[in-house]
């Protein structure tokens, strides 16, 4: 299975959205539908445990993934791809470029968001 980097944020967003005491969160395929739910999300939720994303995940079943609290490189890493055209032009440029890793679409995302800083506020950052 190959890592998607769109699910990657999806779930990360999901979770943010469900989340009410910032412990686990339980999805379902009704938060994020998938056809092979269980396989494809499990695994995704253990790369995000890999990156530091989330703190940890609990279990899986047919019916949902338990996904570990958001992290504090989780919240950088989702702030900075949260808004929809800043994660289109961080994936293309990653395309341009024939590769990335999930760090580098991250700080892609950043240095996108600080150039746009500058043009609205002559601000560097």
């Amino acid at each position: 299975m190959k890592r998607d980097a769109d699910l990657l944020r999806k779930i990360l967003l999901a979770a943010e959205a469900k989340s009410d005491d910032g412990l686990i969160v339980t999805l379902t395929p009704e938060d994020l539908p998938h056809p092979n739910f269980e396989e494809v999300m499990w695994s995704h939720v253990l790369v995000l445990e890999d990156l530091g994303y989330i703190a940890h995940e609990q279990q899986a079943c047919d019916e949902s993934v338990d996904v570990g609290r958001i992290t504090a490189a989780g919240y950088d890493f989702l702030d900075s791809v949260r808004d929809d055209e800043v994660w289109r032009k961080t994936k293309e440029a990653a395309a341009s470029a024939g590769g990335f890793t999930i760090d580098l679409l991250g700080d892609l995302a950043k240095g996108l968001i600080k150039t746009q800083i500058k043009r609205l506020t002559g601000v560097e950052v």
